[in-house]
């Protein structure tokens, strides 16, 4: 069967890849024919490295401080840059994208996962390429997101409209099934983040060893804050253990900062696997904390972000590694034995979701 994948897949965030890969491998091993659309949408251009000319610059002041400022960090972006895109190009099998593309050549496009579903993140409005509105095959959705906690009276009509294009539908937070489902007749299922899928030695085939001598805390969020580098220092502390951290994004502010602003997704993966403790705030900062079933405090924002994490870790049963900014951390490990338990139900229903979607197709 020849499945196309639509999602977040070149955006140069660690969780909008590796989620893909995982989703493309997975479907590989099954024994299908697997292609990601390169679709590149317009809001997706705040990944690409700008290019500082007079022209698009207000006056010369501007031109200025923006040469200045590429001169400073312009190296570091550049290869933060190179490694997200030779990640994308070399894991992933990209198909062309086709502007009103109907996927006739396909038997199915899966939609998802990542935050497809989140106006927030998609200009403003539900991006229809991300419903299959076009789409003459079989759609399906696998943990598609939206951090929402609530649907506006447009919102909800836009589903309405939207939700009966998908022939099996899959949502990766508990919180958004609640809200889709009074909007349509068909059962929407939750199931696990893709990353998931795949084995661990799948994602320890491509790490590469960290050069850290000591031990360490390993901190990512993809939106700073101060408390959280505190919640790792007083573990850090209490383990002898050095810190390292990752950010979303370069930017002229970390100079001189212990972070790592040039890590692509093969070092995101490989300072997980290594690391004594994660710290973190992002979602898929802790679903692979999970898979490699590392020590970890999922740190709690306070805003719609957090219901993702919530919502995994209530179903696994580790909720109290859920963590607000404003706490305190005594270390403590982590026994897997009945959250590993719990996790491979979640990833086997998950698994089950997709191979019955994907029966569905080959029977009509």
């Amino acid at each position: 069967m020849k499945i196309g994948i639509l999602t977040f897949h070149c955006a140069h965030n660690y969780g909008a890849v590796i989620q893909c890969y995982g989703l493309q491998q997975y479907l590989r091993t099954l024994g299908h024919e697997v292609c990601v659309i390169d679709y590149r949408p317009k809001y997706h251009d705040i990944y690409k490295i700008p290019e500082i000319t007079i022209s698009n610059s207000p006056n010369l002041w501007s031109y200025l401080k923006g040469k200045i400022r590429e001169f400073i960090i312009g190296n570091i972006e550049k290869t933060r840059f190179n490694a997200f895109e030779d990640f994308i190009h070399r894991e992933l099998k990209l198909a062309p994208y086709i502007d009103e593309c109907d996927y006739s050549d396909y038997d199915a496009i899966i939609l998802g996962s990542d935050q497809i579903w989140n106006p927030d993140i998609t200009g403003g409005n539900y991006d229809k390429e991300y419903f299959g509105s076009n789409a003459k095959c079989t759609v399906i959705s696998y943990a598609a997101s939206c951090r929402s906690s609530y649907l506006t009276e447009r919102h909800k009509s836009f589903f309405q409209l939207h939700l009966p294009k998908i022939h099996s539908i899959s949502v990766r937070e508990t919180s958004l099934m609640k809200l889709l489902q009074p909007l349509t007749s068909q059962p929407i299922k939750t199931v696990i983040d893709p990353s998931f899928l795949l084995d661990i030695s799948d994602y320890e085939k491509l790490c590469k060893p960290v050069k850290c001598k000591r031990p360490y805390v390993l901190v990512y969020e993809v939106e700073r804050h101060t408390e959280t580098s505190r919640i790792a220092k007083e573990i850090a502390q209490s383990l002898d253990a050095d810190i390292i951290e990752l950010v979303s994004c370069a930017a002229f502010k970390y100079l001189g900062k212990k972070i790592d602003q040039i890590a692509g997704p093969i070092e995101f993966l490989s300072y997980i696997k290594d690391a004594t403790c994660v710290v973190t705030s992002s979602f898929h900062g802790l679903a692979l904390s999970l898979k490699f079933q590392k020590d970890f405090y999922s740190i709690k924002q306070g805003t719609n972000a957090d219901l993702r994490a919530e919502s995994l870790l209530t179903k696994i049963g580790l909720l109290e590694r859920f963590v607000p900014l404003s706490g305190s951390v005594a270390f403590s490990t982590i026994n897997y034995s009945k959250a590993s338990t719990n996790l491979a139900n979640e990833i086997s229903n998950s698994k089950d979701f997709l191979l019955n979607s994907l029966k569905n197709v080959i029977a009509t």
